[in-house]
C-alpha cells in the first residue's frame, strides 16, 4: 500500500465546525451552571448578614507519639558538633584597573594648495 503524497489531504470542514460548535456549547453550559445566582434564597425571619463565629481556642501542637525517627544510617549520623572550618574562604582577587581608553588619532591636516604651474 503506497500513498500518493502529491495530493493534499482531504479536509473536513464540517467536522471542524462541529467540534468548534460543540466546544462553544460546552463552555456556555459550564458558564451557566457555575455562575452565582443574582439573589440567594433567604429563609423568612433570617438576618440580612451572616454571622461568622471564630473559635478563640489557642492552637496547640499535637503530643509526640514516640521518639524522633532515625532516618540516617549509623555511619552517617553526626553525634559531635558541626565540623570545624579548616581553611579560610579564599579572598576575592583584585580586579585590574580598567585600561585607559585609546586616544583618538589626530585628524589629517588639510593639504596645502599646489603652486600654480609656471608659465
Amino acid at each position: 500500500m503506497t500513498q500518493d503524497l502529491s495530493e493534499p489531504p482531504r479536509r473536513r470542514p464540517a467536522l471542524l465546525i462541529a467540534a468548534a460548535a460543540g466546544a462553544g456549547l460546552l463552555g456556555l453550559a459550564l458558564w451557566l451552571w457555575a455562575r452565582p445566582t443574582l439573589s440567594p434564597p433567604r429563609a423568612p425571619g433570617s438576618p440580612e448578614r451572616m454571622q461568622v463565629l471564630v473559635n478563640p481556642a489557642p492552637t496547640m501542637k499535637p503530643a509526640p507519639s514516640g521518639p524522633p525517627l532515625e532516618v540516617l544510617p549509623p555511619e552517617m549520623r553526626q553525634t559531635a558538633a558541626p565540623p570545624e572550618i579548616l581553611a579560610e574562604p579564599p579572598e576575592a582577587p583584585e580586579t585590574p584597573a580598567a585600561p585607559e581608553p585609546p586616544q583618538a588619532p589626530e585628524a589629517p591636516r588639510p593639504a596645502e594648495p599646489a603652486a600654480p604651474p609656471h608659465a
